[in-house]
């Protein structure tokens, strides 16, 4: 009887550490919806707009963000987010916002549209990651142009003022939407076709002019040298070939943007650096 007891009681607690450990299996895959890479992206979005995972901003500079940014969400139907984080795991800071963004289910409407800005506070490191329809809105320049707003504010641990200065650029852009490139086209081509018509025409007319002392002559009798032809002897030796490859990496352009894929393989746009 005791032999009995003994094992059932040994079954139970093995029952229950088994449990335990895929429990907390599960809770570590989806902490933070961005270490598998097999998971399948939300339909919802699974955190807020402003999520401060670093505990840098206040109860009320928090509220406030999230306003203004759900604000601009619905205003333009695209999601502008902000998001702080201690530390960088094992990926790139860009990697890192990518995955946080589709793993986390950011982005407006069907098309997932939307801007995210993602923060490393103590790696110093940050990153923007565009998605859907943002992508044609926050080209390559205008990333360049939120990022010298931005990177000051972040050098100086004002953390809710970049944050609050990225949304109102975002907020800008969004309204100004796409930019358009039909004025480009209009003027662009036909002043390249000038400007090329220009510098070949002023070199030809150089060289006409030292030309004009030039004249053709009647015979054969006038290019042969009175002392007759001088050949000297030449050789040339191969000595060695020297072969170079390198390898050319393709980039994506989507209207001015510069795009990249992530490990949901999904293509996205976006700019990382350091403050």
């Amino acid at each position: 009887m005791k032999r009995k007891v003994i094992s059932l009681l040994s079954a139970v607690l093995l029952s229950c550490l088994c449990f335990g450990t895929a429990v907390s299996a599960e809770a570590e895959s989806q902490s933070d919806g961005v270490r598998q890479t097999n998971t399948m992206i939300p339909d919802e979005r699974q955190k807020p707009l402003v999520a401060d995972e670093a505990g840098l901003l206040t109860e009320d500079e928090l509220e406030r963000l999230n306003a203004k940014a759900e604000s601009i969400s619905e205003e333009y139907q695209c999601e502008a987010a902000v998001v702080y984080i201690d530390y960088l795991d094992d990926r790139s800071v860009q990697a890192y916002a990518d995955d946080y963004y589709d793993y986390n289910g950011y982005g407006y409407g069907e098309g997932d549209d939307g801007i995210l800005l993602l923060v490393a506070a103590r790696d110093r490191e940050y990153a923007m990651t565009t998605y859907g329809s943002a992508i044609d809105v926050f080209t390559d320049s205008r990333l360049e142009n939120i990022e010298t707003v931005i990177v000051e504010e972040l050098g100086d641990n004002d953390w809710a003022d970049a944050g609050n200065a990225f949304l109102e650029e975002c907020e800008g852009y969004l309204h100004d939407g796409p930019p358009s490139y039909t004025w480009i086209m209009i003027l662009g081509i036909p002043l390249c076709l000038l400007a090329g018509l220009l510098l070949s025409f002023i070199p030809m007319q150089l060289l006409k002019s030292q030309l004009r002392s030039v004249a053709k002559k009647g015979s054969a009798a006038h290019y042969i040298r009175k002392h007759g032809v001088e050949i000297w002897e030449s050789n040339d030796r191969l000595v060695n070939v020297t072969r170079t490859r390198t390898k050319i990496e393709e980039e994506h352009h989507s209207g001015g943007s510069s795009l990249h894929t992530s490990s949901s393989g999904r293509s996205h746009g976006g700019r990382s650096g350091k403050f």
